[in-house]
């Protein structure tokens, strides 16, 4: 899976109760509308189609303002028997407790969190931890991770004077073997989390972008882009 498309994934498990929830929401509002039809058949009264649409988006609100305005209101007779109107009123009010129930239970299941899974809870989980380092370190923000190279020496990425975003020394390991920044394009990640320098950038493998370890160096070691990487709080690399 690329990076795009795990976006996409996380996008869509993160709206995923919400679409189930809004999907119980629209077959409960389908069984009030057929309430109040069978419920206006039993007065021998024709409503528009705009009054059920209106229902439908009001809900159980809609039913009983509904109800409240034109619950006087009789219609033409159209040769019902008194039993079949008996009946239709009954099936409306068969119905009508179904929606009720069902609008309750949804409601109560959306509150509980009965329609988050394994994985909505653990990308939840992931968002509410804090960042961390190569050597677990935890942090707040994601601006404020400190990347190792090899021999210590520690990088923060900051911005300049003229607001562009750099990767500098931090001044308790300052030493003249690295320059004092580095502009982003040429830092990178390697595959055991350390921090190297390109003073040219290195190619990407475009049949490595799945991964974010994508760009390869003329040694065919593979490196990614520090912002792409996430530590755990042991210190490995997320995959």
């Amino acid at each position: 899976m690329n990076f795009t498309d795990d976006i996409m994934n996380t996008v869509f498990v993160m709206m995923k109760p919400a679409l189930i929830a809004a999907t119980f929401t629209a077959i409960f509002s389908l069984v009030l509308i057929l309430s109040v039809w069978f419920y206006n058949k039993s007065r021998a009264v024709k409503e528009k189609s705009g009054v059920y649409f209106l229902i439908f988006l009001f809900g159980l609100i809609g039913a009983a303002v509904y109800w409240f305005t034109s619950r006087k209101k009789i219609g033409e007779n159209d040769g019902l028997s008194s039993s079949d109107k008996r009946k239709y009123k009954v099936v409306s009010i068969v119905l009508l407790i179904v929606c009720v129930i069902g609008f309750a239970v949804n409601i109560f299941n959306s509150a509980q969190g009965k329609y988050y899974d394994d994985e909505f809870v653990g990308i939840i989980e992931e968002m509410s931890a804090g960042y961390y380092d190569k050597y677990g370190n935890e942090y707040e923000h994601q601006d404020d991770i400190i990347y190792y190279t090899r021999d210590g020496c520690q990088f923060k990425l900051k911005t300049d004077s003229n607001g562009n975003a750099e990767y500098r020394q931090m001044p308790e390991t300052l030493t003249n073997k690295y320059r004092e920044s580095y502009e982003p394009a040429f830092v990178y990640i390697d595959s055991d989390g350390y921090i190297v320098f390109f003073e040219n950038g290195i190619q990407l493998d475009d049949s490595r972008m799945e991964d974010i370890f994508c760009y390869v160096d003329a040694d065919g070691n593979y490196y990614a882009f520090p912002l792409e990487v996430y530590w755990n709080p042991d210190g490995t690399i997320k995959e």
